[in-house]
């Protein structure tokens, strides 16, 4: 039995990641890709908590040095998330280059920043039946529900042609989920 953080780094396609309800405390990042015929899976109840620890406002997205995530997909695409919470982290669940994922009933909540972010063309994504509350409660203007892109300022980190161009998030569906109370930015924020 793995614990959660070498779980995701030994994960490979076709593999279903359990988690036992409780506290998860870490930097919880996943690099390795499943594929389209076996997609990884991250799974678990409400009461399977994942939180980082690390939160600090002042820590910078870019280029790197990216702590106080939640949950992070850095490439790691044909991901399922269901059924777990992510808390009290500087940005929620975060998908960088990481295409084909479904968040599916995940609740999301007392997150410093945005608490889904699809970014760097993390494309043909979806997210559903999932809550999201208390967004922003360190940084209001960036509190988003669900963010899209990135804002052209953030181009030369997540967008794509060297950094002159876009981010390129595109078909990413975001369906029949509860954003709010307590989203401090927009509920559902689509930049390109």
């Amino acid at each position: 039995m793995f614990k959660t953080i070498a779980a995701l780094s030994a994960a490979k396609p076709g593999d279903t990641i359990k988690l036992a309800d409780g506290d998860y405390s870490g930097q919880f990042v996943a690099t390795k890709p499943g594929t389209a015929s076996a997609p990884i899976t991250l799974t678990g109840s409400a009461k399977a908590v994942l939180h980082d620890p690390l939160f600090n406002p002042g820590d910078t997205d870019c280029p790197s040095g990216q702590t106080g995530y939640g949950l992070w997909l850095q490439g790691a695409s044909y991901w399922n998330l269901t059924g777990f919470t992510v808390k009290d982290s500087k940005k929620g669940i975060v998908l960088d280059g990481a295409t084909h994922v479904t968040i599916d009933g995940v609740s999301v909540h007392d997150i410093g920043a945005e608490a889904v972010h699809f970014r760097k063309s993390s494309a043909y994504g979806v997210i559903k039946n999932s809550t999201i509350i208390n967004t922003g409660k360190e940084q209001p203007g960036y509190g988003e529900g669900v963010y899209l892109g990135s804002a052209n300022s953030n181009w030369e980190c997540y967008g794509t042609n060297g950094g002159n161009s876009p981010d390129a998030g595109d078909y990413i569906q975001v369906l029949d989920n509860r954003i709010g109370p307590g989203v401090a930015a927009e509920g559902i924020d689509i930049t390109r």
